[in-house]
């Protein structure tokens, strides 16, 4: 009856010992794959960094030369306003300058 019952305790004991050892194969995979998920995932952040940063690098290229293009604007609209409000003065004086003429002729 012992003989019995050491039999199938060695049974029972070999099967978890083949369950257990089935599990520590399973757990090694998956620390496997979650390394190279790990890996993965510092690689896309990497280069989600480097990508965020060109990105800003060309936004605040693209922001300055819009600054740039508004002050040339700018500087342009106050010099064509200059030249005529000048045209403006001239006309004006011209036509002083026409209605005494045509005073004098009559």
């Amino acid at each position: 009856m012992t003989c019995l019952i050491d039999a199938e305790m060695k049974e029972i004991f070999g099967m978890i010992l083949g369950k257990l050892d089935s599990l520590d194969k399973k757990v090694i995979k998956n620390s496997l794959e979650l390394e190279s998920m790990q890996s993965d995932m510092k690689t896309i952040i990497k280069v989600q960094r480097s990508q965020s940063q060109e990105l800003n690098r060309k936004l605040d290229d693209i922001s300055d030369d819009i600054k740039k293009d508004i002050s040339l604007h700018s500087t342009a609209i106050k010099d064509v306003s200059i030249d005529v409000r000048k045209l403006e003065e001239g006309q004006i004086s011209l036509e002083k300058d026409v209605s005494a003429l045509i005073r004098r002729i009559g």
